[in-house]
């Protein structure tokens, strides 16, 4: 499961641990260095200074420069050089006999300009000679303080043992650190592995587990830190995703229930639905007459309306869906030519808000070509009855005529021949009817 550095934690803590390391002890080890050095310099300047110090004040001859017992007791065994040396440039006092008298130009790395009597400061210097170190220390001999020096004792000490000294205790130094390094990486890196990875990687394969679907593979981590926490955690996770997962599945078992009755209501239904966004593009086609389409319902999703219809058709399609989205619904019929033939609809629109997105339009079609055909022939025998109606109409107007122009043309004569009737009945009736009763 460790693969290189970078995806490794403990590599990481590991690299970041010895980082630190490396730098705080560089940190320590150049402070301490740096210290010792100062130390063992200032201890060495110290000790150059006694012989003149000691002359200065009378508590040694000058005569000692000569004697090496003498200054290896007070200097070390690092003494090279000593002399004692006037304001006239002579040099009195010498550890070598054969400067002896000489004047100090005479001596090679010496400067004359030391003793020139201008100071009664003492100093100290360094020099380097034929690859050698030297520390060189001038001591101004007065007769009282703050009088003008008569003599300066030169003394010159070699440093090769004291800078050989600094790089073994540099060279120590860089040893324990390195061991200190390594030790303390270690044990952090055998403690990270014990307490930190490898429960991660307990850790891991459970995750892994989860996500391959085992749900009943349990945390093995049993601890009170922060990884116990997040062991915890995980196996809280697990006992969430298997609820989940169960309500999923009598979700997922209810929508398909709910799928089945709704394709079963729409494959009865005698309609087509649509949703259409706001650009008259199809996002679902259903109906369970697929010849009532213009195209295939996968076909069509995705698409525009006026990829199927001519553009004024399309036009008025784009006129009922802006109308619809603005909030007021629309019945409309028209006919289209579709692959199955030429109907008649009646469209009816809906606006439909969706949680997430814009609102776009639920268009629902229905055939209604039948209706269409029964109203043409409703129309057409219509159209007879009231071609009939109007030829009785007129038949009667020629009966209305006849029978007028019949009884103004008999009346007269029928009414003469009515009066001339009662007359001879009444006649009759006098004359004639009482004679004809027995």
């Amino acid at each position: 499961m460790i693969g290189n550095w970078k995806n490794s934690l403990i590599q990481m803590i590991a690299a970041v641990v010895v980082a630190v390391e490396v730098l705080v002890l560089t940190a320590l080890g150049m402070f301490y260095t740096e210290w010792f050095s100062r130390q063992l310099d200032k201890g060495l300047e110290e000790s150059v200074r006694i012989p003149g110090a000691l002359m200065n004040r009378q508590l040694l001859r000058y005569q000692s420069v000569s004697d090496k017992a003498v200054m290896t007791e007070l200097v070390g065994d690092r003494f090279e050089d000593g002399m004692v040396v006037g304001t006239d440039g002579i040099i009195y006092y010498a550890y070598r006999p054969d400067l002896l008298m000489r004047p100090v130009s005479s001596v090679p790395g010496v400067d004359p300009g030391w003793f020139s009597g201008e100071s009664d400061v003492p100093w100290v210097l360094r020099q380097t000679k034929a690859g050698k170190g030297y520390l060189v220390s001038v001591t101004p001999v007065t007769a009282y303080q703050g009088g003008r020096p008569f003599f300066h004792v030169y003394v010159r000490v070699a440093t090769d043992e004291t800078e050989a000294l600094k790089f073994r205790v540099f060279a120590l130094f860089v040893v324990g650190s390195a061991a200190c390094v390594f030790l303390t990486s270690m044990v952090i890196l055998l403690f990270l592995r014990q307490r930190v990875t490898r429960p991660l990687e307990e850790l891991e394969r459970s995750a892994d587990n989860l996500a391959s679907g085992d749900l009943d593979h349990h945390v093995p981590v049993h601890r009170h830190d922060e990884i116990g926490s997040l062991a915890r955690s995980l196996d809280r996770m697990r006992g969430a995703i298997r609820q989940k997962l169960d309500e999923l599945r009598e979700l997922n078992v209810d929508l398909r229930e709910r799928k089945a009755r709704m394709k079963a209501l729409l494959d009865a239904l005698p309609d087509a639905v649509f949703i259409v966004d706001e650009n008259g593009r199809y996002l679902e086609v259903y109906t369970g007459r697929a010849h009532l389409l213009l195209d295939d319902p996968v076909a069509m999703r995705g698409r525009l309306m006026s990829d199927f219809v001519d553009q004024e058709t399309a036009e008025r399609f784009m006129t009922v869906v802006e109308t619809t989205l603005a909030g007021e619904s629309v019945v409309l019929e028209y006919p289209l030519a579709v692959h199955g033939g030429h109907f008649w609809f009646e469209g009816r629109t809906a606006r439909l808000d969706r949680e997430h997105g814009e609102a776009s339009v639920i268009w629902v079609s229905r055939d209604i070509t039948a209706r269409k055909h029964m109203e043409e022939r409703l129309r057409q025998a219509r159209d007879v009855a009231e071609a009939a109606n109007l030829r009785l109409m007129e038949l009667d107007k020629a009966k209305s005529g006849l029978v007028s122009s019949v009884s103004h043309e008999l009346r007269t004569p029928l009414t003469s021949l009515l009066g001339f009737a009662k007359l001879i009945l009444k006649n009759f009736s006098r004359h004639f009817l009482t004679l004809a009763g027995g």
